[in-house]
This record gives structure tokens, C-alpha cells and sequence, in this order.
């Protein structure tokens, strides 16, 4: 009986499971109704910006190693919009996700958009 209860808690509690996919999102500081998703996985992050604006757009964060990125106009599901997929594993993701914020920079115009995470 005493082995049983210990198994249906670890079950419970999810020791045996790993982290299942989940998201997060961004939303801009000045247009609440404009933001950037991010899909995660264990050891990736999809970050997901659904605003067509046909330039090229630079993602800045502490997330990347480089401290920016440019992210890809492409196909998602059955709309457009600018993807960026990063290798990054989940702990140190949410560490920073708290603190971090997100500045869009937009090519040929001096655009650039602010985002903060939504806890």
C-alpha cells in the first residue's frame, strides 16, 4: 500500500514526464494588440511576429548570444509572418524571459517596436 501512494504521487506531481510544448508571449508597448509568440520546446523556441510589413526585421534580446537576430518572412501554418527558430534550452529561456524585453528593428524605415513579456 505505501508503495502505491509514493508511485501515485510521483505520477502526480510529473517527476517521470517531461516539459511538455508551451507558450509565451511578448505584446508591444505602445499597440497592446501587436505581439510575438514564442513556442517552446525543451531545446527550442519558435518566435512567431504575425504583422506583414514586407521588410526585413531584426530581433533584438538577451535570449541571443549575439544579442540580435534577423528573422525570416515565411510560411506559418496558412498565414505569412517573420519566424525566427533558436536552439536554447527551457531553464535558461525562462530565467530571462521575466526580465527581458524584445526591440524589433524594421529595415528602410528608422521603425523600431518595443515589446515586453506578459507574465
Amino acid at each position: 500500500m505505501k508503495i502505491l501512494i509514493i508511485l501515485v504521487f510521483i505520477c502526480l506531481t510529473g517527476c517521470l514526464v517531461p516539459p511538455s510544448p508551451h507558450h509565451h508571449k511578448y505584446i508591444s508597448k505602445d499597440l497592446p494588440k501587436e505581439f510575438i509568440e514564442v513556442f517552446c520546446t525543451p531545446k527550442s523556441k519558435l518566435f512567431v511576429y504575425h504583422k506583414s510589413i514586407g521588410l526585413g526585421v531584426e530581433m533584438c534580446s538577451k535570449i541571443f548570444d549575439d544579442n540580435c537576430e534577423s528573422m525570416e518572412y515565411g510560411t506559418y501554418f496558412e498565414t505569412k509572418a517573420y519566424l525566427n527558430d533558436v536552439q536554447l534550452q527551457d531553464g535558461r529561456f525562462h530565467k530571462i524571459f521575466k526580465m527581458d524585453t524584445i526591440l524589433l528593428k524594421i529595415d528602410s524605415s528608422n521603425k523600431v517596436k518595443l515589446f515586453i513579456p506578459v507574465l
